[in-house]
């Protein structure tokens, strides 16, 4: 069962939002055999010559970084995306940080020296091409960034002709359904992530677009979103700002739940205890926050079904 991007799923297209997606697409057995393993964050992998179970590494690293927790960063409203789609035009530049993932943004941050996360190229029309944990895929703008707490800066390359625009999407169009590129191998052209393939779409173009140098780690290159940033001649036409120290104040208060925690454990049971309170104050805290917020949008959800009630409804029939 092959999906195309923008039909309608169980949850209809228009509705569920990106991640959800992707899950669909798993769940619907609509990607390459491999990607469904990587995704399957509960499959065990036996250990040679042993009967205890351990999760595959790959596995394990992601579903450390997708980690969610609660942050008090502003959530974009159907009106602030509505303003984003006014600014957009075809080829713009999207990236994208979104701080209630702080294990991706400290990988980014050592890995690729970027504080932003994700890039994507705008097609117009409401729909950005980018590469996911599902591929190459279309997405809905709107969906994806309404109700998200995502940091969000537009770029406008320097484009010289619209022949340039045209081919850097052509470009774009030609990899959907590329898989996923889960080694970041900025050279392997089998398979394609997120900055890879905005970063290519700019040097297919009649009029090459150079970007800012890729990071090395550890004897490899790393190209991270932040290589769009300071492009020669290319305008910023949104940002909502970005680093990765704003982002970590976002989450302040689990910090101090954790510090509070460690201090007490401390003083009561020396490092163990104040390693022990540290982990346990962090969990604790996001666990609360969680649920705080949780409690907050069933109270919102019920403003939106106000009781209209008369003299009628109370009176009991004979």
């Amino acid at each position: 069962m092959d999906y195309i991007p923008g039909t309608p799923g169980p949850k209809g297209w228009l509705t569920e939002t990106h991640r959800e997606r992707e899950w669909r697409e798993i769940e619907h057995y609509c990607l390459p055999k491999e990607q469904q393993d990587f995704f399957q964050f509960t499959k065990q992998a036996e250990v040679p010559g042993s009967k205890i179970g351990r999760r595959d590494i790959r596995t394990f690293l992601l579903d450390t970084t997708l980690t969610e927790v609660p942050s008090l960063t502003k959530e974009f409203t159907k009106e602030e995306v509505d303003k984003v789609l006014s600014l957009l035009k075809p080829g713009d530049i999207l990236l994208t940080n979104d701080d209630t993932l702080p294990g991706l943004q400290l990988v980014e941050k050592v890995v690729a020296r970027s504080d932003f996360t994700h890039a994507a190229i705008y097609e117009g029309n409401g729909r950005t091409i980018e590469a996911g944990a599902g591929g190459v895929v279309r997405d809905n703008l709107k969906n994806s960034l309404t109700g998200s707490k995502k940091n969000l800066e537009i770029i406008r390359p320097n484009y010289k002709t619209p022949e340039d625009v045209n081919a850097a999407l052509k470009y774009a169009r030609s990899q959907l359904k590329k898989p996923y590129n889960s080694s970041f191998d900025l050279y392997d052209d089998k398979k394609i992530y997120c900055t890879e393939l905005v970063h290519n779409a700019l040097l297919a173009i009649p009029n090459p677009i150079k970007t800012n140098p890729p990071n090395k780690f550890l004897g490899k290159d790393y190209l991270g979103p932040d290589a769009f940033r300071g492009m020669a001649d290319s305008q910023v036409v949104y940002s909502t700002g970005c680093s990765f120290t704003k982002s970590q104040l976002s989450r302040s208060p689990i910090y101090a739940g954790a510090v509070t925690a460690s201090l007490v454990g401390g003083f009561a049971l020396g490092m163990p205890g104040a390693v022990a309170g540290f982990i346990g104050g962090a969990t604790a805290t996001t666990f609360m926050w969680k649920k705080g917020e949780e409690y907050s949008k069933i109270l919102k959800s019920l403003d939106n079904f106000p009781l209209h009630l008369t003299e009628s409804d109370f009176v009991i029939p004979t």
